[in-house]
């Protein structure tokens, strides 16, 4: 499935400790359940192998979310408390939107860090992967 293939070419230039930690927040949003978190920047981190893991299976149930929600969920709005205090709301959509968002912009901080140091990261422009979907 598209929504997968993207997810996975994403993690190749993201970086996994902060996209991990917000991704986990949203669908906890979603799911109606407590993240029980407290900040957007945890002391502690796990490796980078188990970062990459954590990222696929997370990856895979935003694939599975966004597949099996209906069209009339997906314009549902959800209430929640932002991790560092404050409430909010917004639909399921605008949810599921803001997580790609924020992906995105994870991969073009990373790409710039690489062509920073001389490092050409991997092509993520969704044109490219759509036509090697094809």
């Amino acid at each position: 499935m598209r929504v997968e293939l993207a997810l996975n070419m994403s993690i190749k230039a993201q970086t996994p400790a902060t996209k991990d930690l917000m991704d986990l927040v949203w669908q906890c949003h979603l799911l109606g359940i407590s993240h029980g978190l407290q900040t957007r920047n945890p002391e502690e981190h796990p490796s980078i192998a188990e970062l990459s893991e954590r990222q696929r299976e997370m990856d895979g149930w935003y694939s599975e979310y966004a597949d099996a929600i209906s069209g009339q969920e997906i314009n549902e709005p959800v209430s929640f408390e932002y991790v560092e205090g404050g409430s909010g709301a917004m639909t399921r959509a605008e949810i599921l939107l803001h997580v790609v968002n924020h992906g995105t912009y994870h991969r073009g901080h990373t790409a710039d860090m690489l062509y920073a140091i001389g490092v050409s990261p991997p092509t993520t422009d969704l044109p490219v992967f759509l036509a090697q979907d094809q």
